[in-house]
């Protein structure tokens, strides 16, 4: 993934995220390859994650595969 097909997935989940109804993403997709990131060769995931009061509390993210930190 180049900076403009990475920006490009950052400005969709960022939509997504700003979504007030969540029943209208289908979380159950979740976890998707994007591809790799051209400036360090890491794969990057669009991964949901909820917490505490599941299902209110929750995000989609962009993530780095396998980071320990």
């Amino acid at each position: 993934m180049f900076d403009e097909e990475f920006n490009a997935v950052f400005e969709r989940v960022y939509k997504v995220n700003r979504t007030t109804d969540f029943s209208e993403v289908n979380h159950e997709k979740y976890r998707v390859t994007l591809g790799i990131d051209a400036r360090n060769s890491k794969i990057v995931l669009e991964q949901y994650y909820c917490w505490e009061n599941c299902p209110e509390t929750r995000a989609v993210f962009l993530v780095y595969e396998a980071v320990e930190s």
